[in-house]
């Protein structure tokens, strides 16, 4: 078994162990080294010869995609106490901790109830660790044979996981191998930018009550089987083409936040991105607010030799996640293209705008400023503009030009206080005018 210098911590409480699992209790006065080390009754080598032959089984290197099972350094410190030759480098809390089944619950990353259950790279249920955590310090990796072995010998905890990592190459290829347990794959939060050309339909009125996709892989993953599952957890269709943005930063909320600013919300992801704080927690990105972004500093443009090759059954390539400039980036933004003309959700929409006379850079602040002013109106408790007190001789009574309001048509009066009532849910109006160009051209 790995050795340590670390600082024990004690084993986690509440942890029910089978009885045919524990250790006996040791007698009183403890037990000494050499009783423990001459084997315990149990079928068990002594101390010494079982962290020999843990040891062996680590020294072979490591293989491409050889699996690894992560053991608590708590639990090790308490073998390793035991051993003629660390018996002095071990603190006294170890030695005085019981032995007993493996114990690797202090390593887990408590994400309460989530709604994500991420799935590894052979299809088992992923653990994450906890942020902060080192091997060597807090933890080893052994090979399935070590793992085995000790397993074996003492067991596992009832409430204590299996947590299982794999080893890939870490260097692009053409290089020298540097193969190494992938201990945090990444998690993405994954949003989409949809074809604006579509218009309302009940499916995208679905999905703007979705959340983004979470979606787990490994740095090898190949790109194209990461960009169909990523296509297929946000509802893009496989025949739909998408170009891949990755974003650093936040996304601005809606153009009518200016009226109403959400409360700012971490990811619900057991590894949060690093320095991502969403304020859309919605899986449709408000298009206004992905103009907003500036071209490459806050949203970046993969590679345009990185095509979307999801839908071609003849692609066999190999770029992997690591290759094609994945790795490090948290949020990404699958843009759908418009249509058979090879143009993309963001220019149509920013030709739209131009079109109307807004900023295709910053079209967020000139919208926001539309739901301000219908703040301002609501807030004053009119239902309609004020009519002008001194009409011009030959005008018909009524409200200015430029402004607008409802008439009673007869048996409508019923129909326009329902709709003033409408319109005065601040939500609903922000959401209106948060879809202008969707809406508007």
């Amino acid at each position: 078994m790995p050795t340590s210098n670390g600082d024990a911590r004690s084993p986690s409480p509440g942890v029910k162990r089978p009885a045919s699992e524990v250790v006996d209790s040791e007698p009183e006065g403890g037990t000494s080294a050499e009783t423990i080390n001459g084997g315990d009754g149990e079928g068990r080598p002594s101390i010494d010869e079982q962290i020999a032959q843990v040891q062996a089984t680590m020294a072979p290197p490591l293989k491409d995609r050889q699996k690894g099972y992560v053991v608590s350094m708590n639990w090790l410190k308490t073998v390793l106490a035991r051993s003629s030759s660390n018996s002095e480098q071990v603190d006294g809390a170890s030695k005085e901790t019981e032995l007993g089944p493996v114990d690797n619950s202090d390593l887990v990353l408590d994400v309460g109830p989530t709604e994500h259950n991420f799935k590894d790279e052979k299809g088992d249920t992923f653990i994450p660790l906890r942020p902060g955590l080192k091997q060597g310090e807090d933890f080893e990796v052994l090979p399935q044979e070590g793992w085995d072995k000790i397993k074996a010998w003492y067991g596992l905890a009832d409430q204590s996981p299996v947590i299982v990592r794999y080893a890939h190459n870490t260097n692009l290829r053409g290089e020298d191998e540097n193969i190494e347990y992938e201990l945090n794959p990444q998690i993405y939060t994954v949003y989409k930018l949809t074809n604006p050309s579509v218009g309302f339909n009940p499916k995208m009125l679905k999905e703007k009550t979705r959340h983004p996709a979470k979606i787990l892989a490994h740095a090898n993953k190949n790109f194209q089987k990461w960009l169909k599952e990523a296509k297929k957890d946000t509802g893009i269709d496989k025949s739909t083409k998408v170009r891949v943005w990755k974003i650093a930063g936040s996304i601005p909320s809606a153009s009518a936040s200016a009226v109403t600013t959400p409360a700012v919300s971490r990811t619900v992801s057991p590894a949060p991105p690093s320095g991502f704080l969403a304020t859309s927690k919605h899986l449709v990105v408000d298009p206004n607010a992905f103009l907003s972004l500036t071209e490459g500093t806050e949203r970046e443009l993969l590679d345009e030799q990185i095509k979307d090759q999801t839908d071609n059954p003849k692609y066999n390539g190999t770029m992997n996640l690591r290759m094609a400039g994945l790795v490090g980036t948290d949020v990404i933004i699958l843009e759908e293209q418009a249509g058979k003309n090879g143009k993309w959700a963001s220019e149509v929409v920013a030709k739209k705008l131009q079109a109307n006379g807004l900023s295709v850079e910053k079209p967020k602040k000139e919208l926001s400023s539309l739901a301000a002013k219908a703040t301002t109106s609501s807030n004053s408790g009119r239902s309609t503009p004020a009519l002008d007190p001194k009409p011009e001789r030959g005008r018909p009574r009524g409200p200015p030009m430029g402004k607008t309001g409802l008439d009673n048509l007869g048996n409508t009066c019923y129909m326009n206080a329902a709709t003033q009532c409408l319109r005065n849910v601040e939500e609903l109006t922000c959401y209106f005018l948060s879809m202008i160009p969707l809406v508007v051209f």
